[in-house]
């Protein structure tokens, strides 16, 4: 087991493979404008200007794009690992071969790990809370806007994702 926030190269993840055939990985992705808007609020990453933010989150997306079609790993959204926890962990678990388990549909139903500026929040109605957000790029600016869409508008498409201005 390997657990990271970040993935290795594709020469990486080909030999992690090589060493360990029957590695896993399971890759959970978000919309482009959530993670903008989440590093311009983190303490880690808020110092960088806003294009360095679009840059990273875009050449994160290709660096990775690998993940999509090898087949000893799986993609997963993370919105939909938020707004459907029981259908991901179906497809999740087995590919994991791992048994079915309701904990981990709990614990993302229930849990809001680093929220924004804000420490986790345990106990709450994750979906509910999303919900209640504005837009993550309600605060942009014009000239924001069109640096994501100019920067990060390819990756958001190869993921599946619309720009929403």
């Amino acid at each position: 087991c390997w657990s990271a926030k970040t993935f290795p190269s594709a020469e990486g993840f080909r030999g992690l493979v090589g060493l360990f055939p029957a590695a896993k990985f399971v890759y959970i992705y978000r919309n482009g404008c959530e993670v903008v808007q989440s590093r311009t609020r983190f303490p880690g990453f808020r110092a960088l200007g806003f294009e360095r933010q679009c840059r990273e989150w875009a050449r994160h997306i290709e660096e990775h794009a690998y993940l999509l079609t090898a087949a000893q790993a799986i993609a997963i959204r993370q919105e939909d690992l938020r707004e459907a926890p029981a259908r991901v962990f179906r497809e999740l678990l087995p590919f994991l071969e791992l048994e079915a388990d309701e904990g981990p549909e709990r614990f993302v139903q229930t849990t809001l790990l680093q929220p924004l500026d804000k420490p986790t929040q345990l106990n709450v109605d994750v979906a509910e809370a999303f919900k209640e957000r504005p837009p993550p790029h309600a605060s942009w600016t014009p000239d924001q806007k069109e640096t994501f869409k100019r920067l990060c508008g390819p990756a958001m498409q190869r993921m599946g994702y619309d720009v929403p201005f």
